[in-house]
């Protein structure tokens, strides 16, 4: 949340990958929105739904909702 630190969304993507690939689901609905908002990256909505869906696919209920509004 950058609290006692500068927010950095470029640092935030990185650690996010890194536990998506690990099966975090938390990371790939956080993934998906920085993609969603162009937060630290491009903003692009094909990236944003490709990590809801598997966020969704991991069991994630927040990850379903998120994908399905940008459907």
């Amino acid at each position: 949340n950058g609290q006692g630190v500068t927010q950095d969304y470029k640092q935030a993507k990185y650690w996010y990958e890194k536990a998506a690939e690990n099966g975090n689901a938390m990371a790939m609905k956080n993934l998906g929105v920085l993609y969603e908002n162009g937060r630290g990256v491009t903003q692009d909505y094909e990236k944003a739904k490709y990590w809801y869906k598997k966020g969704c696919d991991a069991g994630d209920n927040s990850c379903c909702e998120k994908l399905k509004n940008l459907e």
